[in-house]
Formats: structure tokens, sequence, C-alpha cells
């Protein structure tokens, strides 16, 4: 293992890498870093350059180019993509050849292996503008190229749009599909919120998640239209075990009368035999406003259990009724667990269930079908108790003893899985997933069969939980806390000749180098494009 500090958190939010030159490229805090990694055990930072009032939020290398996306702090509706000449190491110099406006909060940018095609998450979330809410409408940015050889005369641009869904929620919300924030005239176009983007293997599609509404649009690359939106349902966790509270007094995992919604961040398409499927890292995210500058509190949909009411028959109250549990919204029980105003609601303004946020896990989607195959359940939870009980669900609190915020996020998503790399070893598949609390990576494989998954390890790198977290990074003992974004190398491409996984760690502000053991044949995902 080796890495690269910046000692400023946000500073390493994604990753690219340059296979030939074996450089990686990784932006945040307003400015793009290159690392020199042909020493993997001593990287050195050759270049970074400020990218101005701006929050980079994604970069990708693709043929002699790489593409970073901006959010525009001046004009949050005017996001930008930048496009860069690969670095020139002789020269040491970062030739812009592309700047244009893309539109609101550009999130992540994708090329095609060609890349001559150019998908951008335009996530649009709401933002105040002089004392007014604005939400912008969420869609897709669309670049085609004429020739890998980029201009600023030789590109088309248009932003696909959800229109046509505006009035069809009502239909998909039987699948799951959120409608979260329907206030002062919102429309579905508006509330849809793109995150990340994974293109089918034959690249004739792409598959767009919309974490909040906890869907997944499928846009046809053919005709330039975004065709389908597809709910990712709902996990119930009275038949899995889950821990609802952070004042339980430590780990307590058993099934609840809760339901879960999966809202993934990171996905990845993956062909196995003569099927294609989705892997989904599933996080969860809450839209809560209420820390915008407005005149009055904006709009939340996150409430404790404990601030709302029951309806008399719930599924909730009957489900307590029999186990004898007089109170259970009580803190140590389900009172602490954040759920979502906006679903489970009647008339009356009780609540008859409960839907939390994220699914805890990652899952397997066959996408000929769009139905789930596979969820990890509570196996990341399980795991992490079992392995690792003084830091289970800990949140980075800067100043605290590390075992000392151990169950701190337990009741708002657990473990936070985010980011995931999916790589082909001979007939396995095997899955690397980010846990954001409290920095971990769990691996799992699947052995030709994706309905059943198979438990490797868990990596994490946080040896010595009886100081602070600011003294374990002060003595640089911890690396990769919240591991944002995980980039898989293979061997024949790695400097070192051994396979390898690139980590930008958000709150820690690192880059990781980790060699990974026990693969054989492997190869990245022909979706994947870096």
């Amino acid at each position: 293992m080796s890495y690269v500090s910046y000692e400023e958190g946000g500073a390493a939010e994604q990753s690219a890498y340059d296979a030939k030159e074996k450089l990686v490229y990784i932006v945040g805090a307003a400015k793009i870093n290159i690392i020199d990694i042909s020493q993997v055990d001593n990287p050195r930072i050759v270049f970074h350059q400020y990218l101005g009032d701006f929050d980079p939020t994604d970069v990708e290398f693709c043929g002699d180019h790489v593409f970073v996306s901006l959010d525009n702090n001046q004009d949050r509706e005017k996001g930008r993509l930048v496009v860069f000449k690969k670095y020139d190491t002789k020269a040491n110099t970062l030739e812009s050849v592309l700047n244009i406006t893309v539109g609101p909060l550009p999130d992540m940018v994708l090329p095609t292996s060609d890349c001559r095609t150019v998908l951008i998450a335009l996530e649009a979330e709401a933002f105040a503008r002089n004392g007014t809410l604005v939400d912008p409408e969420g869609g897709v940015g669309l670049f085609k190229f004429q020739s890998t050889n980029i201009s600023t005369t030789n590109y088309s641009y248009k932003r696909l749009n959800f229109h046509n869904f505006d009035n069809r929620w009502n239909e998909l919300s039987k699948s799951g599909v959120r409608f979260v924030n329907k206030g002062h005239g919102n429309t579905f176009s508006q509330d849809v919120e793109p995150e990340y983007i994974s293109y089918s293997t034959d690249e004739r599609k792409a598959y767009i998640c919309l974490q909040e509404n906890n869907a997944i649009a499928v846009v046809d690359l053919q005709t330039e239209n975004i065709t389908s939106i597809h709910g990712l349902g709902f996990k119930d966790w009275s038949q899995l075990r889950m821990d609802p509270s952070d004042k339980d007094g430590g780990v307590h995992l058993q099934g609840w009368p809760v339901y879960g919604m999966f809202q993934p961040d990171s996905i990845h398409v993956v062909h196995v035999g003569h099927e294609e499927y989705i892997i989904t890292a599933n996080e969860g995210d809450i839209k809560d406003y209420s820390e915008l500058p407005l005149p009055a509190t904006g709009f939340s949909e996150g409430i404790r259990v404990h601030d709302l009411t029951l309806s008399a028959n719930s599924e909730v109250l009957r489900w307590a009724a029999a186990r004898n549990i007089s109170d259970i919204k009580k803190n140590s029980l389900l009172g602490r667990l954040t759920v979502t105003t906006e679903n489970g609601k009647l008339a009356d303004g009780t609540y008859d269930k409960l839907y939390t946020f994220g699914g805890r896990s990652f899952s397997v989607i066959r996408t000929n079908t769009m139905t789930r195959v596979y969820d990890s359940g509570s196996d990341i939870e399980d795991t992490h108790a079992r392995l690792r009980p003084e830091i289970f669900n800990a949140d980075i609190k800067i100043n605290h003893i590390i075992h000392e915020t151990a169950d701190h996020r337990s009741d708002n998503k657990g473990p936070e899985t985010e980011s995931s790399a999916v790589i082909h070893d001979g007939n396995k598949v095997v899955v690397f997933i980010g846990n954001e609390r409290p920095g971990s990576i769990s691996i799992y494989s699947f052995h030709g069969d994706m309905t059943r998954a198979t438990f490797e390890s868990i990596y994490w790198d946080i040896p010595n939980t009886a100081e602070t977290w600011q003294q374990s990074f002060d003595q640089r003992s911890i690396t990769a806390i919240d591991p944002e974004d995980i980039r898989f190398v293979a061997a024949h491409d790695s400097p070192n000749g051994q396979p390898l996984l690139i980590v930008a760690g958000a709150v820690s502000g690192t880059l990781t180098l980790l060699r990974v053991n026990g693969l054989h044949h492997t190869a990245p995902l022909s979706s994947v494009v870096g």
C-alpha cells in the first residue's frame, strides 16, 4: 500500500488513470492533481492546477484527453465540462481544448470506449438564489465528437430531459420511483437527480442512476432519448438484520418493521454468460434543503421516528405488539432512525409504514427485465460487526477517539455503501464495494451465478482505534477514509505488473494504491473506461 496525502478533505473526490504514462488524475477542492505512480511505493505529485471558483465533480481519461466536470459556484445552473489534452510530461503542461457550459451540477462524465460519445449526469440539485429555492431540471448531457481530435469546432451537444415522464410518476411510483419535493409547483423533471452512469456492454444504451428517486433511467444512444425509468423497489428489514440506533449501547443487529429505499450511488454493468447485469452500491441519500440560506426553513424529507406519529393500526405497531414491545419509538429501539416523510404517510398525516434511506448493501439487477436477482442483505453490517465491532458504523469525527465513534451512524444509513469497482477474473466476477463509514472496502465474488455471492474479505486501514481520527491521520496510519471512488488497474496496465486498486479518500483527502492479492486472469469491464 502507498498513498499521497493532500491534507485537505474533499481534495480527492474522483480519479482517472492513464495506463500508458502511469499517471493518475485526481480532482477535488477546486483543483486537479496529477500523480506519477510509475513507482507504486513512491507516488509523486508532478502537477497541479487550480480550476477557479468551481467544484470539480468527476474526471475521466480516454484516448489522449482528460474530461473534467465542474459545478459552477457562481451560477449553479451553468456547470461546465472542460476537456484537456493529456498531461505533457516534457513541457509540464495541461492544455485545455474545450470548455463549455453543460447544465446544472454535472455530477459524472463518462466517455464510450472510442472516446467520441460522452455522457454527463446533470444532477441539478436545488440551491438558494437571493433567498429563493431554485430546483433546476435534471437531465443527461450528450456530446458527440466527429473524431478523437477534440476541438471547439468538431462536436455537438444536447441535453436530454425527463419531460415525457412528468405526467407518469403516479404509474412509476408503483415500482418504487420517488417524486420527493412536490412543493411550489415542482415537476418530476425538476425532482429527478441523475447521479451515475454505466454503459451497456455494446454501448448502445446507458443506464443512469437517479439516486434520491430510487430509480434507474435508460438512455437509447441510437435515438438519443431517455426511454424508460425503472423503480428499484424497497427492502423489507423485518426479514433481515440491521442496527437502527446510535443510542442502544453498541452493535445490535436484528429484524425491524422498516423498509429500505435502495437509492444506489455507483452502478456498473457486467456481462456474464449470455446475460447483462447492473451492480449497484446502495448508499442512500436524503433531499435536505434546510441548511440553505432561505428566509424560512427549507424542505427536508428526513425525520426521526420518535418525531412522527404512527397510525393506530400501522404495520409498525402490529409488529411491536406481536413481540410485546410497548414503545418501539424509544431511542434505543427505532426512535433515532432517520426515515423519509414522503413514503408511508396516510392522508391524516400519520404513518403506516417506515422507509429509511439506503440498502446498506449492494445488489445485482438483470438488465433485460430490470429485476433484482441478488442483494447482499445484512451482510455488510454483519461482517463489519463480526470482524471489527470497535469501528462498526463509526462516524469520522476528527477530534474524537476512533472507537468511541462506533455505532454513531447506525441511525443514518449505516455503513453507506457508495463506490464500487467490478472486474472479471477468469470465470469469476469480483466486486469491490467502498463503504463511507468508517472507510472500508468489502470484497465479494460471483462464480458464474450472479444470484449468489461469496464474501471474500474487508480492507480497512485503521490500526489504532484508541487515538483520535486526527492523530491517526497526522501519523499517516489511516488512509482512504470515505472511499468516494475506486479504480481497478489490471496487472498488464499496472506499473509493477500486479493488480491494483486506486482509491480516492474524500474525507482523508488521499490517493491510496492497494495491491490486490489472489487474482489470476483479470480484465476490466468493457463498459468502464479509464
